[in-house]
């Protein structure tokens, strides 16, 4: 494979990627928008595959921690580098 995405993925033997949704609410609305409508024509075009993931956060040591960015609801402040939040993110 090549392309963008394998680039993006770098070496790394990734087979996913997982983003936290209280990031992605985070974003502003422009960008929210494009990533929902990528999200939708990614659905109408493949077949569905099964869903149910469950995902837990490993620290550096390998030993499973609690993930800040669990709560959507009610987000810890976003980690924005220094400098980096765009215009409109919460």
């Amino acid at each position: 494979m090549s392309g963008p995405v394998h680039q993006w993925f770098g070496l790394t033997y990734s087979a996913y990627l997982v983003l936290p949704r209280s990031l992605l609410e985070g974003m502003p609305e422009p960008w929210q928008a494009k990533f929902v409508a990528l999200l939708e024509e990614m659905a109408e075009t493949y077949e569905p595959i099964a869903d149910v993931y469950h995902v837990r956060l490993r620290g550096e040591r390998g030993k499973f921690i609690d993930d800040p960015l669990s709560n959507y609801r009610r987000p810890s402040p976003l980690p924005y580098r220094s400098g980096r939040k765009p215009e409109g993110a919460l």
